[in-house]
């Protein structure tokens, strides 16, 4: 098992509506320690996002030739979100844009969100969400295995605070229903630990040794509170000893890739932050 992180980790400027470029975030995650790396074309185009550029593909090379410059590697991809953020058209091509650009960095994954079924007025209905996620990524799952790419399913959580459903992979069984039903190889789950508990609370062992076999990455962070708030491991209430013995049981090969996407720390205290963290999950993966 690497350490590994999202470049997002630094993204955001503290105080600024300026963002760092891939570049910048690369070389912070590096100072930090960090060599393996989640590429991420989840942020909007007003953070830089290389996908939304009319020559993306040149800038995607020009990132991988940089990267391989800084003696750093990217492991995994995240795919652009939600669905329901574009239009049908403009997804599509950014979902293509971004496996071809996780392949030319050298990606062994791109993990994507299942939830794209959009019930409209009617009540949610689990077998209309899978059919609908199964339709959707059956093309793109195609596109990966043409590109030596794996795609993999995360575990959401529900959105809505009535207690009715409307957002899938929101349980482990429907993660697992729609990767079963591709039945293949290149497609398997990321294990999103705060988005666990805000599911299961406490409980998040059970669900996890449930995805066994199928787990191919990881994206860890920490919460309270029920809320989905991606803050460091030991800054909310998992328990990380429980976590790794279990990540061990499961015989895990993939990566402890952290994905603190809303921690902005000021400028002069990052790094020693980012470092305190690194340690933290080196110590963790070697306990």
């Amino acid at each position: 098992m690497e350490m590994s992180t999202s470049i997002e980790l630094f993204r955001n400027i503290r105080n600024s509506n300026q963002y760092r470029t891939s570049i910048e975030c690369i070389e912070r995650c590096k100072k930090a320690g960090f060599r393996h790396l989640d590429f991420s074309f989840a942020s909007s185009k007003k953070k830089g996002n290389e996908i939304f550029l009319e020559n993306w593909e040149q800038t995607i090379n020009e990132v991988k030739e940089q990267t391989d410059k800084l003696g750093m590697i990217i492991d995994q991809t995240h795919a652009p979100f939600t669905i329901k953020e574009y239009d049908l058209t403009q997804y599509k091509e950014l979902m293509r844009r971004a496996l071809i650009a996780s392949s030319l960095l050298g990606a062994k994954q791109m993990v994507i969100h299942a939830d794209v079924y959009d019930k409209g007025e009617s009540d949610y209905n689990e077998t209309d969400a899978l059919n609908a996620a199964y339709e959707f990524y059956a093309p793109y799952v195609e596109l990966a295995k043409k590109h030596n790419i794996k795609l993999a399913v995360e575990n959401l959580f529900e959105e809505k605070k009535d207690g009715k459903r409307s957002r899938f992979t929101s349980t482990v069984e429907e993660q697992l229903a729609v990767i079963q039903k591709f039945d293949d190889p290149s497609v398997g789950a990321c294990w999103d630990s705060g988005h666990a508990r805000v599911v299961y609370g406490d409980n998040i062992i059970e669900p996890l040794k449930k995805i066994g076999k199928y787990l191919i990455a990881t994206h860890i962070h920490d919460n309270y509170a029920g809320m989905d708030l991606h803050v460091p491991v030991y800054f909310g209430f998992i328990n990380w000893p429980d976590v790794m013995n279990c990540l061990n049981e499961i015989k895990y090969k993939g990566n402890f890739t952290y994905e603190y996407v809303y921690v902005v720390f000021p400028d002069e205290l990052a790094d020693a932050y980012i470092k305190l963290f690194y340690d933290t999950g080196i110590k963790l993966i070697h306990s």
